[in-house]
């Protein structure tokens, strides 16, 4: 398992009014999460979503559709498979994707997007690092762990971790790996128990093997 954390930030539109609202649907797995309509041909959401993956070999689709008065359409998409997605601690500013107009399947699954729009959208994406101390390395398809420094020091990090990890569960996963989804207050809660968990691991482990995770720049 690991939590793929995606932030919806802005919008560049090309064409759209002033007075049109967009809204953006991300899917992932059996997963589904949306953003507030936003007027504009550059909305902006900074919205926050976390969601629960455990097969790497899919990607994430990023729809953005334009609100309307009989029915919504579709301004584009973007395909992102998940295994192009790097470990990180922390959000970053975000990258700009262009939107397509065209998916392209095989039986239910997507294979590539074709057909560049004027669109873009600012997305941040990355996966967090696991919570319970063992880290997949994306290139060699292997785990690796930390090596403590004492047993003692061992025993309390692991204690720490179990702590946190059960806080974690508590403060922010009522209902969330089926919906994906949670507001600004609870995402900054979870950030704040989450960069706790790293410090104490982190004080706690001599070195962490190349390859271990990789950090945003």
């Amino acid at each position: 398992m690991v939590l793929l954390c995606v932030k919806v930030k802005k919008g560049k539109f090309n064409g759209v009014a002033d007075y049109s609202k967009t809204y953006v649907i991300i899917k992932v797995q059996n997963l589904k999460s949306g953003t507030i309509a936003r007027p504009g041909n550059e909305p902006c959401w900074e919205q926050d979503y976390i969601f629960d993956i455990n097969d790497l070999q899919c990607g994430l689709l990023v729809e953005v559709w334009k609100s309307g008065w009989l029915w919504d359409s579709v301004l584009g998409s973007v395909w992102i498979p998940l295994k192009t997605i790097l470990h990180a601690t922390d959000e970053g500013s975000g990258e700009w994707w262009t939107l397509y107009s065209e998916i392209i399947t095989k039986g239910k699954e997507i294979c590539c997007i074709k057909s560049p729009t004027l669109h873009e959208i600012l997305l941040d994406l990355y996966f967090a690092m696991p919570l319970d101390g063992v880290i997949e390395n994306q290139d060699a398809n292997h785990e690796t762990d930390c090596n403590w420094t004492s047993s003692n020091n061992a025993e309390v990090s692991l204690s720490s971790q179990k702590y946190l990890l059960s806080t974690i569960k508590k403060e922010s996963w009522k209902g969330f790996s089926q919906m994906g989804w949670c507001d600004h207050a609870l995402r900054s809660k979870q950030r704040k128990l989450m960069r706790a968990y790293y410090r104490r691991t982190a004080d706690n482990c001599s070195t962490i093997p190349d390859g271990g995770h990789r950090t945003r720049k």
